[in-house]
Formats: structure tokens, sequence, C-alpha cells
């Protein structure tokens, strides 16, 4: 439970940064903007960042908790 609790934490301030733009983060534009230096559409970006921020609180719930970890290591992979 405190692992699940933790990782959850940290994915979803990450996440946050990625969509809202909180912590200092570019929110959903500037995310779309950075991944397309890497090739990335910015439909995928956009399709990665909720991803990322909606599977960590799956992970704070509990609900689904591993599937939300699975999506979040393939995200970070």
């Amino acid at each position: 439970t405190v692992l699940r609790l933790t990782l959850g934490i940290i994915f979803f301030v990450h996440g946050s940064q990625k969509v809202l733009g909180l912590f200092g983060g570019t929110g959903l534009a500037g995310f779309a903007l950075w991944l397309g230096t890497y090739g990335f559409s910015p439909v995928s970006a956009y399709g990665i960042a909720f991803a990322q921020f909606i599977s960590s609180i799956l992970m704070l719930i509990g609900i689904f908790s591993r599937i939300g970890a699975f999506i979040n290591g393939l995200i970070m992979l």
C-alpha cells in the first residue's frame, strides 16, 4: 500500500505537470510541442499525458491499480 501510494503521488505530480500545468509544468500545449521534437504527433502527446494522469489517479484510489501501474510503466519505458 505504501509503495502504491508513493508511486501514485509521484506519477500524479508528473502527470499534472503535463495535463494541468501545475508544479511548474508547461501544460498540454507545451508537452505536445516538446514531444513533437521527437517525432510524435500532438494527438499521441495528449493521449500519453491523459493516460499518465488518469492511471496515477487509479493507483492512488486503489481501483484497477495494477492496470494503472502497467500503463505508467509503459509510458515511462
